[in-house]
């Protein structure tokens, strides 16, 4: 009698074991991503077929913000984030990270022997803060100047010898811009802009930040000369046509976009000009050369892009890192790169040859990538706050209304207040 019971109630524990197993629901996690229209649609399918119908514990929710991108800190700040975010750019990790919104993964990374050596080096470094890891990307865009060889030709320049130097690249754009009869801009060559980026072209990857003693340079001299550089296109391009010129261009994110609609001649554009070109003029030739620098390098590039972390209210956390986990691994990252046209954060994936052939370009980035003078958003507080600062300073000089070194002083002088503030405060905590 007593072994029967015993059979009886190790049958029906089996019993209640084998039904937990096969009626457990899987854990729903959300994920919001900044990825939107066709590229959404990709994301999705890649993420259906390779992990939800994979998985039969975890089932990913992928909801896009694309254009509403301030949605995430309001549900960070209300405390209702989703549980896995790759609506994060790298110019906003830092700042996230030190106000404790999203959590450190380098528990996670060591659980699972993620290895750094897998990505490149400089990437690698883009996803800390103050040493602790809080990101992983699955795509990331190295950055390079592209041009219309049929205009190129046309104004009597050789595309196979392409600008080597800024003072080649500022003969290129006045040969290549056309105007009508009244002086206004018809083609335009080239407008250098941006001094986040030509700051660091002429200065070097450290030029705006002294990271070791938390200092702001942007009046380094060589920042200075670079703003300079960019003033000097106002002998050819007066800044009140420019802005007709450009206001006047179509959207960038359809066939109106003005490279490929022969509008421009050359263009800053990272790997996703091959996905561009396809859609968009599979008819226009045209080619790519690196950043070009007064002394001649051209082993300059700025790379960036959306990262996976997890927002610190995250409901699911150990669920979130399987998915962050699984769509950072070579498998999923290598179709997300060909999908997107995006260059794979982890070096074998790249290097891929059914990669290199979906995405030709990358024969040129994996090169600038190796080198360590790759450089993306400086890892800081006040970063964005920095960018916003420098934009606004560049718009007054070029429009007449500070001089380069003025207008660097000013930033310099607030953004360090900025940055002391937040320390101090941090300190405090």
């Amino acid at each position: 009698m007593y072994k029967k019971l015993v059979v009886s109630v190790l049958l029906f524990s089996f019993l209640v074991t084998l039904s937990n197993f096969v009626y457990a629901e899987k854990v729903k996690i959300l994920y919001w991503t900044g990825w939107g229209g066709s590229e959404l649609e990709d994301l999705k399918k890649i993420i259906d077929e390779g992990f939800n119908k994979k998985r039969t514990d975890i089932e990913v929710e992928t909801v896009t913000i694309f254009g509403a991108y301030e949605k995430l800190l309001a549900a960070i700040a209300g405390g209702t984030p989703p549980d896995v975010v790759s609506a994060v750019w790298d110019s906003q990790l830092a700042s996230l990270a030190a106000r404790g919104a999203i959590i450190p993964l380098d528990s996670y990374i060591r659980k699972d022997k993620i290895r750094s050596s897998d990505f490149w080096p400089r990437l690698w470094q883009s996803f800390k803060y103050e040493g602790r890891i809080y990101a992983l990307a699955a795509t990331t865009n190295c950055q390079f100047t592209a041009f219309n060889i049929d205009m190129v030709q046309a104004a009597g320049l050789d595309p196979k010898k392409p600008p080597k130097n800024t003072k080649d690249l500022y003969v290129w754009a006045q040969k290549l811009t056309k105007f009508d009869d009244k002086g206004n801009i018809q083609i335009l060559g080239y407008r250098p802009s941006g001094i986040a980026l030509w700051g660091r072209l002429f200065g070097g990857p450290n030029a705006l930040y002294d990271e070791k003693n938390k200092k702001i340079t942007a009046n380094n001299p060589k920042v200075v000369e670079a703003m300079e550089y960019l003033l000097s296109y106002n002998k050819f391009l007066d800044p009140t046509k420019y802005t007709a010129f450009t206001s006047s261009l179509g959207n960038y994110w359809s066939p109106e976009n003005p490279f490929f609609a022969g509008k421009i001649a050359m263009q800053d554009y990272g790997e996703w000009i091959v996905q561009f070109g396809l859609k968009y003029n599979p008819k226009l030739r045209y080619d790519i050369f690196p950043f070009v620098t007064p002394t001649g390098a051209r082993d300059y590039t700025q790379f960036g892009g959306s990262m996976f972390c997890i927002p610190t209210g995250s409901k699911h956390k150990d669920e979130a890192w399987e998915f962050i986990k699984w769509i950072t691994s070579p498998e999923p990252m290598k179709k997300i790169a060909i999908a997107f046209t995006n260059m794979p954060p982890r070096i074998a994936v790249a290097k891929d040859p059914e990669v290199l052939k979906a995405i030709p370009v990358l024969k040129l980035t994996i090169p600038l990538m190796e080198k360590g003078t790759a450089f993306t958003s400086v890892s800081m507080p006040v970063w964005q706050q920095y960018m916003t600062e420098l934009s606004a300073a560049e718009s007054m000089v070029i429009n007449g209304q500070k001089t380069p070194k003025q207008a660097l002083d000013d930033v310099t002088t607030r953004i360090q207040k900025e940055l002391d503030t937040f320390l101090a405060r941090q300190e405090k905590r």
